[in-house]
């Protein structure tokens, strides 16, 4: 049996940041070389200029493509369905409550694992 996946333990703060700025804290998966790059990300962020605040939110975005043609942040295209019924987890939601920084007490907790059956051999 294999496993293999990923994750990230992130911390995030409502940071006062000016329109033309943006702050981000995610897990990236890759595989591809980097015209044919496919990647996905999770985490989260400040983006004042999508949202109009400085609010905390949870973030993911995607390609197929390295950026080319494919690709989409939160769920601003049709590319991407939030498929978790949840709202209280949407991307795109403001994540409440934040740490101070420095503080260790929030995190946002993301990880993906998959289980591996081998076939057995000689048996």
């Amino acid at each position: 049996m294999i496993f293999r996946g990923a994750s990230a333990g992130i911390g995030g703060y409502n940071l006062s940041l000016q329109a033309n700025q943006l702050s981000l804290s995610s897990i990236w998966l890759e595989s591809g070389p980097s015209i044919e790059l496919n990647s996905i990300k999770a985490g989260i962020g400040v983006h004042p200029n999508l949202y109009g605040d400085n609010q905390l939110r949870l973030t993911g975005q995607w390609t197929a493509d390295g950026l080319k043609k494919t690709g989409c942040y939160n769920i601003l295209c049709s590319g991407f369905v939030q498929v978790n019924r949840d709202k209280e987890y949407a991307l795109g939601t403001i994540l409440h409550p934040v740490g101070s920084i420095g503080s260790i007490k929030n995190q946002l907790v993301l990880s993906k694992l998959n289980r591996i059956d081998l076939p057995v051999i000689g048996g």
